[in-house]
Parts: C-alpha cells; sequence; structure tokens
C-alpha cells in the first residue's frame, strides 16, 4: 500500500470506519485510532486526513486515568488534523455515579474545560449525562461553527434562583436542537429555574420531551421563531395563567415556515378520578397559525376528546388542508371513533402511522366499519399506512373497498415475530393479493424503553437524517 497514491490510500482508510458513524470511537483495535498503529507512513496519512476523524463517540468517567488520556489524545489529533476549519460531530456520554458525584472538582473530569477547549471544531454536539452545573458553567460564544445541538441534562440539585445555560445562545449556525432530560429533572421546569437560551430566530427544528408548563414559552419564546419547520413539544392542560398571557400576545403570530407539528398531551390528575388521559385543545392555538403544515403528530394515552375540547381542537384542524401526513399514538384499544372525527377534520391525509398498545388487531376492522357509515369516513385519500408488525387482522375485508391503498410500512422489532422478509410479504398478501407494497423496518429498541416513549422518532420521515436524535431517545434503526 506504501506505493499507492495517497487519495488511494485514504479512500480505503474511510472503508475501514464503521458504516454507524456515530458508532467510531477511539478504541486502540478499531479505525481510526487502529490506521496509527501499523506503521508510520499509515500514521502520517491518517493524521493528516480530518475525514477520519470527524465522527467521534466517547464514553467518559467523572474519574477515570484512561478517561483523561482518551480526551487528551483526541485533543492531539484534531490539534493536527483540523487546523483548516470545523468538521467534528461529536457525541459525549457521561458515566456519574455517587462516589463521582460526590468527588471534589479537582478530582473530576470537567466537562466544562474540554468542551471550551474543542468547541471551535464542533458542527454537531451530542451530550449525555453532563450535569446541569457544567452546562451553565459553559462561557458563550464558544461553538461558532455548531449546527446541531442534543442535549440530555442531569438535575441540578439544590438550586434555588433562576440558572441559564446560555452557552448556546450566539451560535450562529445552530439551526437544530433536541432537549431531553434524566427522569425527575426538566429543562422547562415549573418553577422557570433553569433555561436553555437559544437563537430562536434562526432554529429550524425544535424537540424537547419536557412539559411546556409556562406560558412564557410561548409569549417569549415561540413567538420569535419564525425560522420553525419542526416542532416537537409535550403539552400540559390549560390554565388561567396561561390564557391570560397568551390574550396579552396582541397579534396572532404565524408560523409560516412550520412543516411538521408533534404534540404530546399529558394526563391530567383528578382528585376523584386519578389520572385522566385524552386530547385537549392546546391554548396556544389560540395565538399561532400555522399555514403551510404538511404533518402532524397526536400522542396520548387515550384516543378520546375532552367534552369541552372537541368542537375547537377538530375545527383548528380543519384549518390544517395541507397536511398529508398523519400519525397517532395512543395507549388504550377503544378510540377508533376520534380517528374518524380525524378523518373528516383531515381529508387530505395520504399517509397514516398509527401505534397502539401490543395485542389489538382489529385497526382494519374498524377502518372498514367507519368508511362504511354515513357519511362515508376513514381517510378517502389514504395512499399508505404504517403498522407494527402482526396487526393483520381484517386486511382482507379492508382492502376489498380501499381501492386508493398502495402501500404498507410493517414496523417490527429486531426480536419481532416476523424474521423473514418473504414470510412477512406471504402473510400480507395472503390477504391483500398484489394490490399494494409492503416495506418491513426493523426497530431496535432498548429493554427499558416503552415503545410509546419513543415510537415517533424512528418513524418520522422528517427526522431520518438526524441520527443522534434517535439514538438519544433509546432506539437504533
Amino acid at each position: 500500500m506504501q506505493t499507492l497514491p495517497v487519495e488511494i490510500t485514504r479512500e480505503i482508510f474511510l472503508q475501514c470506519l464503521d458504516e454507524d458513524r456515530w458508532a467510531i470511537g477511539l478504541r486502540p483495535l478499531e479505525a481510526p485510532l487502529l490506521l496509527t498503529h501499523v506503521c508510520h507512513e499509515w500514521r502520517r496519512v491518517a493524521l493528516d486526513y480530518p475525514l477520519l476523524w470527524a465522527w467521534m463517540r466517547l464514553q467518559v468517567w467523572s474519574r477515570s486515568e484512561a478517561t483523561k488520556a482518551q480526551l487528551q489524545l483526541l485533543q492531539d489529533i484534531l490539534a493536527r488534523v483540523l487546523p483548516a476549519g470545523p468538521t467534528l460531530n461529536l457525541q459525549l456520554l457521561q458515566q456519574n455515579n455517587r462516589e463521582s458525584d460526590e468527588l471534589q472538582q479537582t478530582d473530576r473530569f470537567n466537562v466544562t474545560s474540554f468542551l471550551v477547549s474543542m468547541g471551535w471544531t464542533l458542527t454537531r454536539l451530542t451530550l449525555v449525562g453532563v450535569s446541569s452545573q457544567e452546562l451553565v458553567a459553559l462561557p458563550p460564544d464558544q461553538f461558532p461553527s455548531l449546527e446541531r445541538l442534543v442535549l440530555e441534562h442531569r438535575g441540578f440539585e439544590g438550586r434555588t434562583e433562576r440558572a441559564i445555560i446560555s452557552a448556546f445562545e450566539a451560535c450562529p449556525h445552530l439551526r437544530r436542537v433536541a432537549l431531553k432530560a434524566e427522569p425527575h429533572t426538566a429543562f422547562a421546569d415549573p418553577d422557570g429555574l433553569l433555561e436553555v437560551a437559544l437563537p430562536w430566530h434562526q432554529i429550524t427544528h425544535f424537540i424537547s420531551d419536557s412539559i411546556i408548563s409556562s406560558p412564557q414559552f410561548f409569549t417569549e419564546v415561540l413567538a420569535k421563531a419564525f425560522a420553525l419547520r419542526y416542532l416537537h413539544l409535550n403539552v400540559d392542560h390549560p390554565t388561567d395563567g396561561e390564557r391570560r398571557a397568551l390574550a396579552e400576545l396582541g397579534n396572532t403570530i404565524v408560523l409560516d415556515q412550520l412543516e411538521f407539528l408533534s404534540l404530546v398531551f399529558e394526563k391530567l390528575f383528578d382528585e376523584d378520578e386519578g389520572e385522566i388521559g385524552g386530547i385537549f385543545y392546546p391554548t396556544f392555538w389560540d395565538k399561532f397559525e400555522f399555514p403551510n403544515l404538511k404533518g402532524l403528530r397526536l400522542r396520548t394515552s387515550y384516543l378520546e376528546m375532552f367534552p369541552d375540547a372537541g368542537p375547537a381542537f377538530l375545527g383548528k384542524l380543519s384549518q390544517f388542508q395541507k397536511v398529508d401526513y398523519l400519525s397517532v399514538g395512543f395507549d388504550d384499544d377503544d378510540g377508533f371513533e376520534v380517528l374518524g372525527e380525524l378523518s373528516v377534520a383531515l381529508p387530505n391525509v395520504t399517509t397514516l402511522d398509527l401505534q397502539f398498545e401490543p395485542g389489538y388487531y382489529q385497526f382494519f376492522q374498524e377502518l372498514s366499519r367507519i368508511r362504511e357509515e354515513d357519511p362515508p369516513r376513514a381517510f378517502p385519500n389514504l395512499r399508505e399506512i404504517a403498522v407494527e408488525d402482526g396487526r393483520w387482522e381484517g386486511l382482507g375485508e379492508y382492502l376489498d373497498g380501499a381501492t386508493e391503498l398502495r402501500r404498507m410500512v410493517v414496523y417490527a422489532n429486531r426480536e419481532g415475530q416476523f424474521q423473514d422478509d418473504e414470510e412477512l410479504v406471504q402473510q400480507a398478501r395472503e390477504y391483500g393479493g398484489d394490490k399494494f407494497e409492503v416495506e418491513r423496518r426493523l426497530v431496535g429498541k432498548e429493554r427499558h424503553q416503552k415503545p410509546s416513549d419513543c415510537w415517533w422518532v424512528h418513524r418520522d420521515p422528517w427526522l431520518q437524517n438526524w441520527v443522534e436524535v434517535a439514538e438519544l431517545w433509546g432506539i437504533k434503526t
């Protein structure tokens, strides 16, 4: 190989990398680090080729000499290979335990110092398990080339005053942000004591799994986000304070760039009845319009509407006449009446993606039933259906009258019942003949992860090129 042109050697080295770029790390027996240990010439070529080091996933411990050595090695490598400009896509997963939490600051791995030293190289950054204290300590203006940020933070114990993570507020190229809190912590906490400041006027994709309970998010943040194309929120039940704040907002805010809206409806706790789930009317809809919305996702515990929400909710949906992708997730098995109402409000839907509790197989039977109502419903322009594997009961009956359907996408866990693609196709076509195309997509979920918590990530056509988001929500596709 020493006689090959450098360009050919570089291409061979690239082929040695893991196909999953987010699996690349600094392991001695794997590329790219392994390539630097073969001979002097290979080391020179590898260290002079920035693309070999553009993706890096590092798992670090708060107190570890190996961690310190690993990060120093990365700094040394990047100081050599990245003088021409930033290209690093970094995932930093910090592991913590009770012992490390009690260490003196001088004994701990300092995330803040490391990120400051690397900030100029970063175009994508994923931080998992980093404490809020360390994130708040990050100084501003350290990430001039950052384009995508995925952040899962740890709790901020004992805080009594408002704290702001301001390191990313002035990033001139930042466009996509996903925020995920560890259990029992939140970015948009009810007391407003922790905030992530962002350049909202330029953000195009925003995901948050924390409950949005502060009206200031809508009046001071969302009202400025005119570049948004994708928005995922957990919405809480309306409060009088939220209604008053939105009433003072003045004119309606038009987010004409927004193409996809994803809403998770939180449960309501009643002293007599306990937890009550269902669809309610989000108050912020009164002050916001989305004239170019193309995709909508609704996630609720029970696919039913609160009595006082139905007319207003369906009336708002009827304004979304450009929506052709509808995704609905729910836990109960008795909510298809609402599905019929959704089909009337959104008649132009061509793709329907449904996720519900395993064991309920009458989906196609219910679609057939509501199609036969007077007037007929069940999405008259439907071309594609996405469901979990095994939901075939009643498919033949539905297909007999669904001449418009052309495609089925079937999502299956890697340990699911269909292990052979041919077997899956045969079972599907046993009912439908050759009327439609069948695509099977394998999805691996972490054992601790409930499908309903994360299904939307890997099934979302707007997120397929944002791989680190799927990983953070515990899924590998």
